[in-house]
């Protein structure tokens, strides 16, 4: 057993340096004692120690000033100071001695574990020989030894911050990915599992984030229990955690079936409520699907995202072509962003029309034409702005033209009442209100004109709530209508319980009602019930001469869809008004006559 030495535990009576002058004078004596005691003083309150190696003799020696101004003193060889030195710091330190010695490295400076007073610590010591022989060696080496456990120990534990996160323990993304990279590099096969929590947000926002961090924790404890000691394990951020193995052929589907599988209790305020440990699990495999860690990451996560389409609480593996479409969504929507930032996207307005197809109004529509994917259906970018936070900047940007628009039909003496789109959640939005009317009152345009379009999805939240937001809305000036009617479950109630000023029928009916009974009988029973309540019907989608004349006799009152005109520029719209007003002037200079 290798024998540990401590370095204060030989003491010897101090002795006179070895290299000290012969026959000094009395007042050189005093002077070199008083140099001396400031050195002691110095080191002392450094708490710094004082080594001399002398290696033709291999003589070392150790002196450390204590608290208490004594000292303590260690002498031996090399080999006795050495064998204290922790094994895997120990070829460090004999390769910065034995270069010194032989005047290859200028001066020591080096770190290392010391076995001192039952445990491990940090010293770092620096020297320098003040004596070589005229070979270059060195025959005296001087230096100084400092305890730095406490500076390594604080090191360690920022180290650890920077490596772990600090609620599960767990690695942190940067160390994962440089694990990863690491994995990557041997070849092995592995497999990735991005893990998304399902419902957290409301959890945590139900339980408040204390018992939200503690439920994180129970997933953390989880994954390091059902997966092989092996694994990476880290929290990536908020509720994801990645997870990485080594597999054999298709084990890795066991292992992240179990995962799936897994549920776990936990407790709150003393009472056990079954909360369940699962998540949406996307799966990734290296080097088969790619070899580049980033990519890897990608298509993990968007296998993730898959598997919550599919109904959550389980897992899909990555898939090409769904990475492909994820990329194209991603690219779509910065474009999209990019577009409505810098208001590059068009509007177009769709006549509506009375019984003697005359123009009344025009709805707003919104058209976006991209440098890659080219022109865009609104059925495909409107969904995607209201999904990702776009959707007040939109409709902000539809009021501003539809203000413009107006403002020019106004001067020009020839108005009609313009229809807008606003999406069902702005409508309860705070502040939204505010900042449309205020579009139109720093013209000093009458709102009247403009005709806010809801769907009923506007219903699907607090029904008290959406019927303040419509009166406001009422109250402000606007008119309201509702579009799509009949699409939802409780159409016809609506139209007793909210007041609106116009009701679109849906074009699903418009398109069905000759040739079914029960649209017909729908799209009669809908224009009944609000020329009774007084409220103004649009039948959109009429694409047909027989459509249009039916409705007519129904007594609708205004019409949209392509028979009548499909979506064009604002100024064709001007000629069109134009044309109406001189025809207008004729007819009623040709009944004068």
């Amino acid at each position: 057993m290798t024998k540990k030495v401590d370095i204060t535990g030989q003491l010897t009576p101090d002795s006179t340096p070895h290299n000290a002058a012969p026959n000094m004078s009395t007042e050189q004596s005093s002077a070199a004692e008083h140099e001396q005691q400031n050195l002691e003083l110095a080191l002392w309150a450094s708490q710094e120690a004082i080594w001399h190696w002398r290696p033709l003799c291999d003589t070392f020696a150790i002196t450390r000033f204590k608290l208490d101004r004594s000292k303590d003193k260690f002498n031996g060889s090399r080999a006795d100071f050495i064998q204290s030195i922790h094994p895997d710091d120990l070829s460090l330190v004999e390769q910065q001695l034995g270069q010194h010695m032989q005047n290859i490295d200028g001066v020591i400076n080096v770190a290392f574990r010391f076995y001192h007073k039952e445990r491990w610590r940090w010293l770092r010591m620096r020297g320098q020989a003040n004596e070589r022989d005229s070979a270059g060696m060195a025959l005296q080496v001087v230096g100084t030894i400092r305890d730095i456990s406490e500076q390594q120990e604080q090191l360690s534990r920022l180290d650890h911050l920077a490596r772990y996160d600090a609620l599960t323990g767990l690695l942190n993304r940067r160390t994962l990915l440089s694990e990863l990279q690491k994995w990557a590099a041997s070849g092995a096969p592995f497999c990735l599992v991005f893990v998304d929590l399902d419902g957290f947000k409301l959890l945590n926002d139900t339980l408040g984030h204390v018992q939200g961090d503690a439920y994180l924790q129970s997933v953390a404890d989880t994954l390091r229990r059902e997966l092989p000691k092996t694994a990476l394990i880290a929290r990536y951020g908020g509720d994801e955690f990645v997870c990485a193995f080594h597999f054999t052929a298709d084990s890795w589907q066991q292992q992240v079936a179990r995962l799936v599988e897994v549920r776990t209790p936990f407790n709150f305020n003393s009472a056990s409520m079954q909360l369940k440990v699962t998540g949406s699990l996307g799966v990734a495999l290296f080097p088969e699907h790619t070899s580049n860690i980033d990519e890897l990451l990608e298509f993990a996560d968007c296998a993730m995202y898959q598997a919550k389409e599919a109904g959550k609480d389980g897992y899909a593996l990555y898939q090409a072509e769904l990475y492909i479409a994820k990329k194209r969504k991603v690219t779509m929507l910065s474009e999209l962003r990019t577009a409505v930032q810098q208001q590059t996207l068009k509007f177009e307005l769709q006549p509506k029309f009375n019984a003697l197809s005359q123009m009344t109004g025009a709805e707003l529509l919104c058209r976006w034409y991209s440098d890659t994917f080219g022109q865009v259906s609104p059925a495909i970018f409107i969904p995607l702005l209201e999904e990702h936070g776009l959707a007040e900047a939109l409709a902000l940007l539809a009021l501003n033209q539809a203000a413009d628009y107006l403002d020019q039909l106004l001067r020009e003496a020839k108005p009609v009442l313009m229809a807008v789109n606003i999406s069902a959640e702005l409508i309860t939005k705070s502040g939204f209100l505010d900042k449309a009317a205020a579009i139109f009152d720093l013209r000093g345009l009458d709102k009247s004109w403009i005709e806010l379009e809801i769907t009923e999805s506007v219903f699907l939240q607090e029904a008290k709530k959406a019927e303040m937001a419509l009166q406001q809305l009422r109250s402000a000036g606007f008119r309201v209508a509702m579009d799509d009617f009949g699409t939802g479950y409780s159409s016809l109630s609506y139209i007793s319980r909210y007041q609106f000023d116009t009701i679109k029928i849906d074009q699903s009916f418009i398109q069905d009602m000759l040739q079914h009974q029960k649209s017909r009988l729908l799209v009669e029973g809908i224009v009944s019930i609000c020329r009774t309540l007084g409220v103004n019907v649009v039948a959109e989608g009429v694409e047909t001469e027989q459509q249009f004349q039916f409705l007519k006799s129904l007594g609708v009152q205004r019409f949209q869809g392509f028979y009548l005109a499909k979506p064009q520029l604002f100024s064709d719209i001007q000629q069109q008004l134009t044309h109406n007003c001189a025809a207008s002037a004729d007819n009623k200079v040709s009944e004068s006559k």
